[in-house]
């Protein structure tokens, strides 16, 4: 699992990239791994 410092780096990549004009970073524990059609069904919600 990663800490704020890793999540911070991956980040800040993004950024510097010239060609990258948005995206989206998951950073839910890989909660979201488990379905990929609706990831708050995987935690029982």
């Amino acid at each position: 699992m990663g800490d704020p410092r890793q999540v911070a780096e991956a980040i800040v990549a993004l950024a510097r990239l010239d060609w990258v004009t948005g995206q989206v970073v998951a950073a839910d524990g890989g909660v979201s791994l488990f379905s990929p059609i609706d990831a708050q069904e995987s935690m029982g919600r």
